[in-house]
């Protein structure tokens, strides 16, 4: 959410059912997820995406990333370098939005 890069939502995803085999839907079938956008809306009104919307973007695709590393890591070495990067892009973001809610109040 801080990085501004949308969710997908998965309240109608039965991600029990065999037949998904692991595979995501087709984007087209699928919804912007109320709660991330009301979220968002919310982030706005703070300004936080006014200044370097692009590097916050970017600092979410790397936590993303770091998340797919983590995941699919098979030795403590790699989820371990996968943690420490997603610890700092979400420090990062985190205090962007801090510096963002104390300047809006």
């Amino acid at each position: 959410m801080l990085g501004g890069l949308p969710f997908y939502c998965h309240h109608n995803i039965d991600w029990w059912n065999p037949s998904l085999d692991g595979r995501m839907p087709r984007a087209r079938d699928l919804t912007i997820c109320a709660g991330w956008k009301r979220e968002i809306q919310k982030l706005a009104a703070t300004c936080y995406f006014k200044k370097h919307r692009a590097i916050k973007q970017s600092y979410a695709k790397i936590g993303l990333g770091a998340l797919v590393h983590f995941i699919h890591g098979t030795s403590k070495r790699e989820k371990a370098t996968a943690m420490k990067t997603l610890d700092g892009v979400i420090r990062a973001l985190v205090k962007e939005r801090d510096e963002a809610e104390s300047a809006h109040g």
